[in-house]
């Protein structure tokens, strides 16, 4: 019998989302399911998203199901207000719940296989991660910054680390989004204090400009390398 990696029980698995269903391209710019790219893996359309049969079990995919659901409404769809043209202050959505959202989404990335998160290693985080979402444990070394591009359909791109005043960060993209999650016993630098979910006072994400953005230029660069390693079967595989 398959152990459940969220609450250890040995129990039936079943086909869960790493991003929600929602939260996941598509379409591409031709109208088809997009092509997820990773510079392990073969390209392959993805019609719904990445998913994965081997992580968690019906009653915990509940949990997360509730988080994905909160987040979709007070989030990705819900109201939104300009702030000096730099930032959307969303005002219906809860930060600590939203925190919990982000901290599911990362606790799913670092539990699968699939190529895109392989990557992803979250070592003695990952317990705390897993008692924030499950048991609303405090942990303080848990922190998330939120920025969102200025257009709403933007390719996806996999995790990767960053660090920022030594501070070590996870960015992980779901929609529009991008969450940075501070995996870090270092304190948050300070002039973002303002904005992230555990110490800002409302909900604030930070507009960026997808024209400019190091995250274009390294998924062109990114499809560029895969499509002259596959060659031919590029196209075929379409």
């Amino acid at each position: 019998m398959p152990v459940c990696k969220a609450c250890g029980a040995e129990r039936k698995l079943i086909q869960a989302h790493i991003i929600p269903k929602a939260w996941s391209p598509t379409i591409d710019q031709d109208g088809r399911p997009p092509k997820i790219i990773s510079d392990n893996g073969f390209p392959k359309r993805a019609p719904i998203g990445i998913y994965d049969s081997d992580i968690v079990c019906a009653e915990c995919e509940k949990v997360f199901a509730k988080l994905d659901d909160y987040a979709t409404k007070a989030l990705l769809t819900g109201q939104r207000e300009s702030v000096f043209d730099i930032a959307f202050a969303y005002p219906c959505a809860d930060r600590l719940t939203i925190l919990k959202f982000v901290a599911s989404l990362m606790l799913r990335a670092n539990w699968s296989d699939q190529d895109a998160y392989r990557k992803v290693k979250l070592g003695s985080y990952t317990e705390k991660l897993r008692g924030l979402v499950f048991h609303d444990a405090p942990v303080t070394e848990i922190d998330v910054i939120i920025s969102e591009y200025d257009q709403g359909s933007v390719p996806w791109f996999g995790p990767y680390k960053q660090r920022m005043d030594q501070a070590r960060f996870w960015v992980l993209s779901a929609a529009r989004f991008a969450f940075w999650i501070k995996v870090d016993q270092r304190k948050l630098p300070s002039e973002f204090s303002g904005i992230s979910l555990r110490t800002g006072v409302k909900l604030l994400s930070v507009i960026r400009e997808w024209k400019s953005s190091k995250q274009k230029k390294s998924m062109a660069d990114l499809a560029r390398k895969v499509q002259a390693k596959f060659g031919p079967l590029w196209k075929s595989h379409s």
